[in-house]
């Protein structure tokens, strides 16, 4: 029984001397999820996103002209905008707060 142990605990010492990249992590490679992030972020905050927010901005002067705009409605859309267009600079000052 002593010689089994003894023989296990020289296996697991030579692996570990002989092998020891097996130790390491492997760094896995990211890229697709990021190019794949960084389009979508591109798409809404592009021409496409600067677009559809010009369309509300000009949706809520008709209503608030024809005396149909809900102020509440108008302040949660333009703060939407907002956080649309400035949300990339608050997640890079958080990032950058957070070390």
């Amino acid at each position: 029984m002593n010689r089994t142990r003894l023989m296990t605990a020289t296996a697991v010492a030579a692996s570990a001397i002989i092998l020891p990249e097996a130790a390491y992590a492997q760094a896995s490679d990211l890229a697709p999820i990021t190019n794949i992030s960084d389009f979508i972020l591109d798409f809404l905050t592009g021409p496409f996103a600067r677009s559809i927010a010009g369309i509300a901005v000009v949706a809520l002067g008709i209503m608030a002209k024809a005396g149909r705009l809900k102020w509440q409605h108008a302040a949660s859309i333009l703060f939407g905008i907002a956080l649309v267009f400035g949300g990339s600079a608050i997640a890079n000052q958080l990032a950058s707060a957070a070390g």
